[in-house]
């Protein structure tokens, strides 16, 4: 436990919170991997190309060093986020659940002949 400008730091152990890991990279981002390797391999016909986990699994482990949950991260960004990007960007310019068109002025009005 240190104390810094005011706050009290105490160590976290970090085993608790971090993802299972398959060859240092979290489990889900492995079978991810595999699943993608494995239809290239069945695409391609060559043995070879299972070689292709070596590089692909060091990008990941690449991607994994800054921050363990960082497949995890991007899965939450892709479910709130990433849905409602491609639906609604070009509509609104911005990322919302639903596009519905609203009559301004009409709410302008109403406002102006509540406040009265």
């Amino acid at each position: 436990m240190r104390k810094e400008q005011g706050l009290i730091v105490e160590t976290l152990f970090v085993g608790l919170t971090r993802p299972t890991t398959l060859l240092l990279v979290p489990y889900s981002a492995v079978v991810f991997e595999v699943m993608i390797i494995i239809q290239i391999f069945i695409w391609s016909h060559n043995i070879f190309s299972l070689l292709l986990f070596i590089p692909v699994h060091g990008i990941f482990y690449l991607l994994c060093l800054k921050e363990p949950r960082i497949f995890e991260l991007l899965l939450l960004w892709g479910q709130t986020k990433g849905a409602t990007l491609f639906d609604t960007w070009v509509h609104w310019r911005s990322s919302t659940y639903s596009p519905l068109p609203l009559d301004v002025g009409r709410d302008k009005k109403y406002l102006l002949e509540k406040d009265r």
